[in-house]
């Protein structure tokens, strides 16, 4: 299957991490004593030559993100996250007069090197009623040691779109001796504006799908 998405998107939302703008650290639960989640200029850290935590932020522009544990020190067990889970929750965001929404970041996940690979959790929430409530996006023991792109579309996941919009994202040592590392960047929330024509997908008044 290929969905696509027909209009016009307007940003409503978008956050590189260069100032905080109300994320908040550390919830209920979490338990992680080491690789707590920070807003930070990467410090990288390596393993036999592959990547563990990065080196640089996603951003063309700027050099903040947010990441687990960024001690200045090249040993990639020193400041991952252990013991566990580490959690980044978003500000509110106010949705309610929107249809549609789509949510967007760059992350970047490690937990298949070291000892016990692939045992560790990445999870990313959403939730419509400020936090009573969680739905899920991403719950994944997959790895991946380079940035990746995410795109939801947030109406499949909620019922309905509020004032009361709340993301969080956590990384989790699951006990076993792993290494785990995470970052977030360039976090954007798109709305449609204008749906058009339905099947008009190159605007010319005619429906071509």
């Amino acid at each position: 299957e290929i969905q696509i998405l027909i209009g016009e998107t307007a940003i409503v939302i978008s956050d590189n991490f260069d100032s905080n703008l109300g994320w908040d650290v550390g919830t209920i639960g979490d338990y992680a004593s080491s690789g707590i989640w920070t807003r930070a200029i990467p410090y990288g850290t390596f393993l036999d030559g592959q990547p563990v935590q990065t080196d640089e932020d996603h951003s063309e522009i700027g050099s903040f993100c947010f990441v687990t544990g960024n001690a200045n020190n090249p040993g990639a067990g020193y400041d991952d996250v252990d013991g566990g889970k580490t959690t980044l929750t978003s500000p509110i965001f106010d949705l309610i007069e929107y249809d549609f929404a789509l949510v967007s970041y760059w992350k970047w996940y490690t937990n298949d090197l070291g000892d016990s690979p692939n045992e560790d959790y990445w999870q990313v929430d959403i939730s419509n009623n400020g936090g009573s409530s969680w739905y899920s996006l991403e719950n994944t023991t997959q790895s991946n040691n380079s940035w990746e792109y995410n795109q939801f579309i947030i109406n499949e996941i909620v019922p309905n779109l509020t004032d009361n919009m709340l993301f969080r994202f956590i990384a989790e040592d699951s006990g076993n001796p792993s290494l785990v590392e995470a970052a977030i960047d360039d976090f954007m929330i798109q709305v449609m504006i204008d749906s058009g024509l339905s099947g008009d997908i190159n605007f010319d008044g005619s429906i071509d799908v």
